[in-house]
């Protein structure tokens, strides 16, 4: 009858064809499903990455009332977890109190920003995220085969860069996201720069979906830009009478897990993680190299 009820019959479809997938929060697994507003599209393409890679349904709310068709979806389908896409003001907190109301009570997370682009950001650093923190890892599984990146592109991960002023582009891209493990990113979006800046270690290739109307020259090159990585200066310092060196680097040299990237002579430099450190050069083992990078800085310390 309506978008809601279409959207309650294809998650039953869904479930039918195939087992409704579950995530996990603090270690616990749940049936989980999205809710997006059912009157905007942004929200919801940016969710295909996650409803098609985990096998998650995605049910539609008004803003402010929880549908009779979605609440009923949830329930029959037995989901644990549902993840809210939006602030508020797309999905209110009346419609989140009574999403949690359900059943024995349902497990709910929302994935918000400032606007679209935010939010989309948002939900890709989730996606990103080591399981162990929340997230999917998804740029944590290796290389995703040829049909995801280009001949000559470097690196096992990629962004699918689309427009947030139209929906087809977008929604039709969720399968290739779900398959490439490929967050969907609006172009032109502050927060898609900020988090290909993040991840311009892991994303091999950001792929522009449409044509230059859907998404310009002029925005798919900023998103390049964004995760182009300047080559790092170092400031090497040693103290009289010891064998201890510093090397404070421009950029940082590790991404959040910990990965180390110092080269020297062309030659990787094992180093131990060494963010716990809170004393220099007292806490520095003789002959041990820490790589010091604290989850918020943006330069890298080389001890050793």
């Amino acid at each position: 009858a309506d978008r809601f009820e279409t959207a309650a019959a294809i998650a039953s479809l869904q479930a039918s064809l195939a087992p409704v997938g579950l995530t996990s929060v603090a270690g616990v697994p749940y049936k989980t499903a999205i809710v997006v507003q059912g009157g905007k599209f942004r929200d919801a393409l940016a969710a295909g990455t996650l409803a098609h890679r985990e096998h998650l349904p995605m049910l539609l709310t008004k803003p402010d009332e929880l549908p009779t068709a979605t609440s009923t979806s949830l329930t029959t389908l037995g989901i644990g977890r549902v993840i809210i896409m939006g602030g508020t003001s797309a999905v209110s907190q009346e419609v989140e109190d009574a999403i949690k109301a359900l059943g024995t009570g349902i497990v709910t997370t929302r994935v918000a920003g400032e606007n679209a682009g935010a939010t989309a950001a948002a939900l890709a650093d989730m996606l990103v995220a080591p399981v162990a923190s929340g997230g999917f890892n998804m740029f944590g599984g290796g290389a995703v085969g040829a049909a995801c990146l280009g001949t000559g592109n470097v690196g096992p991960n990629m962004v699918l860069l689309v427009s947030s002023n139209s929906f087809a582009d977008g929604m039709v891209s969720a399968p290739q996201a779900g398959i490439c493990a490929a967050p969907i990113l609006y172009a032109g979006s502050a927060d898609t720069c900020a988090f290909v800046t993040k991840n311009a270690l892991k994303v091999g290739l950001i792929k522009s979906i449409g044509g230059l109307s859907a998404v310009s020259a002029a925005d798919a090159t900023a998103a390049k830009t964004c995760a182009t990585l300047s080559t790092p200066t170092g400031t090497i310092t040693a103290e009289v009478n010891s064998s201890l060196i510093t090397v404070t680097f421009s950029e940082r040299m590790v991404d959040l897990a910990g990965t180390t990237v110092v080269k020297i002579n062309n030659a990787a430099i094992p180093c131990v993680p060494g963010a716990a450190l809170t004393a220099f050069p007292a806490a520095v083992a003789p002959g041990v190299c820490n790589l010091v990078t604290l989850p918020t800085g943006t330069t890298s310390t080389l001890l050793t």
